[in-house]
């Protein structure tokens, strides 16, 4: 849906699918639950942990509020113009802002800190918060995937409603067991 935007003519390769799954599937999906899955099983004993505050401040807020807050206000109407591409790329935008929070936040270093578990929760709670939301916003388009990824942060399909409410900040439960390892997307060669 990404190449080849929905109602126009495009060229389809192997090639530029299997780029388009291992960057953008494998590489920044894939991967941010990997990450985010692995860090709360070792950092917090596989619970979800709970954040010293449940909304986006700081530098979460400068990495995450305007591609989460793009997704919110215009997925609805992206669905209904039938602009499948320009959905799919918002989504991407959260997950590619994300993997720059981790990036830059560095939770695998703070943890070798003891003072530093209440930041660490901050910023592990809000990658499972925003993979949580990119696989929710997913459903319509690849729902088996999804559901296989939302069940590793400790999510079944039947908790899934494509609600208003559901795509808010915060919806994911202090305390839930997250499951790995992870490989949602294997990497194609």
């Amino acid at each position: 849906l990404r190449e080849v935007p929905f109602g126009a003519d495009g060229d389809f390769s192997l090639n530029a699918f299997k780029m388009r799954y291992n960057n953008e599937l494998a590489n920044d999906i894939g991967n941010l639950l990997s990450r985010t899955v692995n860090m709360i099983g070792r950092y917090f004993d596989g619970k979800i942990p709970t954040p010293a505050q449940m909304e986006l401040t700081g530098i979460e807020a400068e990495f995450l509020n305007e591609p989460l807050r793009k997704l919110q206000s215009q997925a609805d109407d992206m669905v209904i113009d039938c602009k499948f591409s320009d959905y799919i790329t918002a989504v991407l935008d959260l997950t590619t802002a994300t993997n720059r929070y981790i990036d830059k936040t560095e939770p695998f270093k703070l943890a070798r800190q003891p003072d530093q578990q209440e930041r660490i929760a901050t910023i592990l709670y809000t990658c499972a918060e925003m993979v949580r939301l990119a696989l929710f916003y997913l459903t319509p388009f690849m729902p088996d995937k999804a559901a296989e990824g939302l069940a590793h942060l400790g999510i079944s399909q039947d908790q899934v409603e494509l609600t208003d409410e559901a795509v808010e900040f915060g919806r994911i439960r202090p305390g839930m067991s997250v499951s790995g390892p992870v490989s949602l997307f294997p990497r194609k060669i």
